[in-house]
């Protein structure tokens, strides 16, 4: 039998090595070779992507799973491409000979491994692949091109065995890992409840019903407010993902964390995830940001499960160079009349996650601490149809490179019109809508599960966005309320008063010193417990809430951080004091202006006011005193959009 097998092969071999150099190669044989090149030029994708973000640490914005993925992407565009070569021989017989098919593929191959390296623009990329190409289709004619079709029934095969082995490992490697942690957890003090923290990403609280929005985009919260406290003035200690996050997360302000726009939060601190395992706590984090809240961003330390990147057909192509190429061109976008993230994790799926992990954790008698963050709210938004009524709108184009796993939709904002810019704030609250209802259906399904009886619950955001005021979109160029105020409610049957509104104001940093100490932990992080702010017979005064921000990698001309390196501010209702980028000051009456169109800076006796908050913040930024002649520099900055 063995000697058969060995005469067969041979015997395919004799045939490809006598085979006209120009003769078509029949369809198996096309897809075949598109199989192998797309399993081999993934397998090299993937190896110095993977060495990189799981030996070195270096955040890519990508995907755990991508030494499978990868090859899995490659598959499926070289298979691709060769149902074209395919569909096309059929009119016309050279498209399917040797030599073109060959150099059709290593072109690709080669497209695919050029835009791996950052400094190569995609059109010259495409260019050396094509040249590539064209050379190894003539070389590819002849004695070469045979003997690589000779090794192809055996490659093939070791090479889907391998990516398989790939995946099966990268999957079991996330269960092993969570079991160890699971079995390693001490026993839980009796009758210590569960912990939901929800993070409603985006989400900022002027655009909610629950603080005052006319429109009513937020009715599950405002039933959930019933049952707890509610915070009218929760400050986000940065206005983007992944500082304001580790704050939650560890108690410590951004200004004391590693967690920035390259880099993620290091373990010189522990986190609130850490803690609760310490005291016997099953932790799990379900995730719609994948940007700046998966693995890769440091939140996950304390996590026994982790669940960030969907394994879906988006994060598949996104995967791969090329997908991601395809991706973040705007024209192919917009030819496509695609422009959603491919790897969107909308809230629902998250709630299934995390449903799921309850129902495992059924058999584990322990609490459990579980982190949930939306995304939905997140930018691209995309107004209804029933909004645009026939009218285009497609405004919108992105850019993105090989470090990013996402879009970032950054342009042309500044030059919608007000029926645009009035379409993108709907389109907005919509998104905000799906979010409130997403949340209302997780909180009654666990209602009717029983997982509430005895379980914290604390709702909030982790920044806001701007919707052109100021002249400004986005998130993460300034310090203004529309970025900083954001939700925050607390609930727990029994435990906290139910319907109380709390107007002091607080930061969010101050969140894992509160949930540590309604717990009666064994353990402390920083921050000031926020219960006394609902307990009338021991106030207390909360943290600062002084807010941060560093510029990120892409330029931002015209915006309060300009080109400066930092920014930071401090809220005391109704005052909100900004120091901006390029070192000038600026400070609104929230009571009269909460629209922030009017700074107060150099106006007496607001200067008084002014000085004294600033004195906090450069306090608790230097840990020094500030000169006593520090000048005040008034900024024209925050005058309403025009």
């Amino acid at each position: 039998m063995r000697h058969l097998g060995w005469d067969q092969f041979r015997g395919i071999g004799r045939r490809l090595l006598s085979a006209p150099p120009n003769g078509p190669l029949p369809a198996r044989w096309v897809i075949l070779l598109g199989l192998f090149f797309g399993c081999f030029v993934g397998l090299l994708e993937a190896a110095p992507l993977a060495v990189a973000q799981r030996i070195v640490g270096i955040p890519l914005r990508m995907s755990p799973h991508l030494v499978w993925m990868t090859p899995v992407a490659d598959m499926l565009l070289f298979g691709l491409l060769g149902l074209v070569l395919v569909g096309g021989g059929t009119l016309w017989h050279r498209l399917r000979s040797q030599g073109v098919v060959l150099g059709s593929f290593i072109g690709l191959g080669a497209l695919a491994l050029l835009l791996l390296v950052e400094a190569v623009h995609d059109a010259a990329a495409l260019a050396l692949a094509l040249g590539i190409g064209i050379q190894f289709a003539r070389m590819a004619r002849g004695r070469l091109g045979r003997i690589l079709l000779l090794a192809v029934p055996a490659a093939t095969p070791l090479a889907l065995i391998s990516i398989g082995g790939l995946a099966t490992w990268s999957l079991l490697r996330e269960r092993a890992s969570e079991l160890d942690q699971l079995q390693g957890l001490p026993v839980a003090a009796a009758g210590a409840p569960n912990i939901l923290l929800l993070i409603l990403d985006t989400v900022r609280a002027q655009s909610l019903s629950l603080h005052g929005r006319t429109r009513q985009t937020s009715p599950n919260l405002e039933e959930f407010a019933r049952s707890g406290v509610t915070f009218d003035w929760a400050v986000a200690p940065a206005p983007w993902t992944n500082p304001s996050h580790a704050s939650m997360f560890t108690g410590r302000w951004p200004h004391e964390l590693s967690a920035d726009w390259l880099m993620p939060l290091d373990d010189r601190h522990p986190t609130l995830a850490e803690t609760l395992a310490s005291e016997g706590y099953a932790t799990a984090g379900f995730v719609g940001n994948v940007l700046y809240a998966s693995r890769e961003s440091g939140l996950a330390r304390g996590f026994a499960r982790y669940q960030d990147y969907p394994i879906s057909l988006g994060q598949i192509i996104l995967s791969s160079s090329v997908g991601r190429a395809l991706a973040y061109n705007t024209r192919f976008r917009r030819m496509v009349g695609h422009h959603e993230l491919l790897n969107r994790k909308p809230a629902h799926e998250v709630n299934e996650n995390l449903l799921d992990w309850l129902e495992a954790m059924k058999q584990d008698d322990r609490p459990w601490f579980a982190f949930v963050n939306y995304y939905d709210a997140h930018e691209p938004h995309f107004p209804a149809d029933s909004v645009l009524q026939g009218k285009r709108w497609n405004r919108y184009s992105h850019r993105g490179g090989i470090t990013v796993g996402g879009n970032s939709w950054l342009d042309e904002k500044s030059r919608m019109d007000l029926w645009d810019a009035l379409t993108h704030a709907s389109a907005y609250e919509d998104a905000v809508e799906r979010v409130d209802h997403a949340l209302g259906v997780l909180l009654e399904e666990l209602e009717d599960r029983g997982e509430l009886d005895n379980t914290l619950v604390i709702i909030a955001s982790d920044h806001g966005e701007q919707l052109g005021e100021h002249g400004l979109f986005g998130h993460n160029n300034s310090l203004f309320m529309t970025t900083l105020h954001v939700p925050l409610l607390i609930a727990w049957p029994g435990r906290i008063p139910a319907g109380e509104r709390v107007s002091q104001t607080v930061s969010l940093r101050d969140l894992p010193a509160t949930i540590l100490e309604l717990i009666a932990a064994r353990h402390r992080l920083p921050g000031t417990s926020l219960v006394g702010t609902w307990t009338a017979a021991s106030r207390v005064t909360p943290s600062p809430a002084v807010s941060y921000l560093t510029r990120t990698p892409y330029p931002q001309p015209g915006t309060p951080l300009g080109s400066g390196l930092e920014m930071h501010s401090i809220v005391e209702v109704p005052w909100h004091y900004i120091h901006n980028g390029d070192g000038t000051d600026e400070i609104y009456d929230l009571g009269r202006d909460p629209h922030e169109g009017q700074s107060l800076a150099g106006i007496s006796p607001t200067d008084s006011v002014l000085v004294e908050l600033r004195s906090v913040v450069f306090e608790m930024m230097t840990g020094a005193e500030p000169p006593p002649d520090l000048p005040i520099k008034p900024s024209r900055a925050g005058r309403p959009r025009g």
